[in-house]
């Protein structure tokens, strides 16, 4: 039997809070206007030329079904820092929404495999051009997920 595989990549939202200052600043549970949290979804299954894709935007309990889905049929799911960040954020939206925990499955993290090599860099965009790959494309930084949050069309 063949097993099931997907890539599976994820992107946040900031958490939004008011702050006094830029520095050295404890943010109290008072302070959070919005909690941080899943914002997009990406997974490809491997074998399949097809990238499905969602946005909080396009509905947020849609996208986190859909990735409950995902990784509910998946035997191993391929992430790059997936076991310490997608899949934390992923359990929280699943756990939010009162969905069960997925079948089980078996994690496939690149950055723990790219930990084992002597690089001076573990990002992913200098370990893509040291292998001659294609990279991330650059976001742009908090500019970006600022015009993103607040829908802006550039």
């Amino acid at each position: 039997m063949t097993p099931t595989i997907y890539t599976v990549d994820i992107e946040t939202r900031p958490t939004e809070a008011y702050v006094w200052g830029l520095r050295d600043q404890n943010v109290g549970l008072s302070q959070i206007i919005r909690p941080g949290g899943l914002l997009m979804l990406a997974a490809q299954r491997v074998g399949s030329s097809k990238v499905d894709a969602w946005a909080e935007w396009d509905g947020y309990e849609d996208m986190v079904k859909a990735s409950h889905r995902v990784y509910d049929i998946a035997d191993y799911i391929v992430t790059y820092n997936g076991v310490r960040f997608d899949n934390k954020h992923l359990r929280a939206a699943w756990a939010e929404l009162g969905l069960a925990p997925p079948s089980p499955w078996r994690d496939l993290d690149l950055y723990k495999t790219v930990g084992k090599f002597n690089w001076p860099s573990r990002k992913l965009q200098y370990v893509c051009g040291v292998l001659g790959l294609d990279h991330k494309t650059d976001s742009g930084g908090m500019e970006t997920w600022d015009q993103i949050l607040r829908g802006t069309p550039e």
